[in-house]
């Protein structure tokens, strides 16, 4: 056992069954920085419904000590790439890759969910489209939850701000979220393995800073489509739903 993971040992024995492990990824924007980071922006969304989060800097080397100290796991977004490994990486994807097999709730945003459909077997890349930013249109075309019922809702909107996409989802998915620039936006395999592109911890605002903050690297023209989406509400507490809902095991 790793001296990261012994330590994950000393702060977390024995799992509540209403608990999420947090695996940060990352930071979030330094100019987002006034409204929380990861930890902050995801316990915004989910204790509301009654699940307490325990956050591990997975990208600092701090991993759980074990698949069973929390009931369910949520890997966060990140502004590194899969498609530029970076040495934390490896260890996560053995962790993740465990989760999966010991069939764990896990659920990821961006490129949480990027990497749930790489260690499943399926596949990332560079967005054809490029970069997808500002508050995007999403259509709900299959039950997120997977109780078999049909969707609560016809369409969503949400933030979107990633360069990668999932561009061939895991053996025995479900996509249950797409649009025109982004057809994999949301997959589930089963009951336990839950994966969303945009971001539910994002606001509109939130949204403007980033666009701004990336003005030169994404050039006038994404820019200018972007901003005209900004007037859009996302629907933040929805897809905030979907994730307590899965992590907490409603529907079995």
């Amino acid at each position: 056992m790793s001296a990261a993971r012994s330590a994950g040992a000393v702060r977390s024995e024995g799992a509540a069954r209403d608990r999420v492990g947090l695996l940060r990824c990352g930071h979030v924007h330094p100019r987002l920085l006034p409204g929380g980071d990861y930890p902050e922006r995801f316990r915004a969304l989910l204790e509301p419904a009654g699940l307490a989060v325990q956050d591990f800097d997975a990208d600092e080397g701090d991993l759980p000590a074990s698949v069973d100290d929390c009931a369910g796991w949520l890997l966060t977004p990140s502004r590194s790439s899969l498609t530029a490994p970076e040495p934390w990486m490896g260890p996560l994807v053995d962790f993740v890759d465990e989760l999966i097999a010991s069939q764990r709730r896990v659920a990821g945003v961006c490129f949480g969910h990027q990497l749930l459909a790489a260690v499943g077997g399926g596949r990332v890349e560079r967005a054809a489209e490029g970069w997808g930013v500002g508050v995007h249109d999403y259509e709900v075309v299959a039950d997120p939850t997977g109780s078999g019922a049909p969707p609560a809702v016809g369409g969503i909107r949400l933030v979107a701000s990633h360069e990668d996409q999932v561009v061939a989802p895991p053996p025995g998915a479900e996509v249950f979220l797409r649009s025109p620039h982004c057809p994999i936006a949301g997959f589930r395999v089963g009951r336990r393995v839950l994966g969303v592109q945009p971001h539910p911890e994002l606001s509109a605002a939130d949204a403007a800073t980033l666009i701004d903050a990336r003005a030169d690297l994404l050039g006038p023209a994404t820019v200018a489509a972007a901003r005209s989406t900004l007037k859009a509400t996302p629907d933040q507490a929805v897809a905030g739903g979907w994730l307590a809902g899965f992590l907490a095991g409603d529907g079995g």
